[in-house]
């Protein structure tokens, strides 16, 4: 792998979110008899592949691969972006724990994810260290989401948003080049201090295909693709 890969999370405020994110598309850099399939490519081959193609054409910072070579990853794989400082990546699952599951860049940023639904990131900055809020897909009309930081004294701040949930209707979208039916379910929330409107696209069996889900107000929202579901 290339250097940029090594670099820690700690770096991500300066350095670009796909340095940190030419994402471990297998388990391991190079191929191996546990890798091949029944062709006998190496999965090792497409993570290379789609590893040279996760940073845009300057460096900046943005996923480049194909839909197909995202497609065509062996493990499950999200895509992030975040519009606010324009930058997406690709991460993989790295754990199942109670309360969700976490993906991570290869740098070691993570989102944990509860149904689709993000609940936690780390090693961005101006993280969101936890949320309560009801789970979107069931919850309907009036709600609260309280979104928790850390402030400038390094205690958790509590930011409360007040929410109208509700199912916009069935809307298809596309997502690394395949076209999913879904029901759009908007969320839209206020405090004194912002406002904003979540959207999640979300099949018949629950799953959350694609969403967009404000974090902090220094991030701004997040745009989530899940490749494999």
């Amino acid at each position: 792998m290339g250097t940029g890969v090594a670099m820690n999370a700690r770096n991500w405020r300066t350095a670009p979110w796909a340095a940190l994110a030419a994402v471990a598309l297998v388990a391991g850099c190079g191929g191996g008899p546990g890798n091949e399939n029944g062709n006998g490519t190496v999965y090792g081959e497409v993570g290379s592949a789609v590893r040279s193609l996760i940073t845009g054409r300057d460096g900046g910072g943005r996923v480049t691969a194909t839909a197909e070579q995202l497609r065509n990853n062996p493990d499950p794989l999200i895509v992030v972006a975040i519009p606010k400082r324009d930058l997406s990546a690709g991460l993989t699952r790295q754990a199942v724990i109670p309360g969700g599951e976490v993906w991570a860049t290869q740098g070691g940023v993570t989102v944990t994810l509860e149904n689709g639904q993000i609940r936690t990131t780390r090693g961005i900055g101006h993280d969101l260290m936890s949320v309560e809020a009801p789970d979107v897909r069931t919850a309907r009309g009036g709600t609260v989401r309280d979104h928790y930081q850390l402030g400038g004294d390094e205690l958790p701040l509590r930011l409360r948003y007040f929410c109208e949930i509700a199912d916009a209707g069935p809307q298809r979208v596309t997502v690394a080049g395949v076209s999913y039916p879904t029901r759009l379910i908007t969320e839209r929330c206020r405090s004194d201090a912002a406002a904003f409107e979540n959207r999640y696209w979300v099949q018949s069996n629950g799953l959350i295909r694609k969403s967009v889900q404000f974090v902090t107000p220094e991030l701004g929202p997040f745009e989530i693709e899940d490749i494999h579901g």
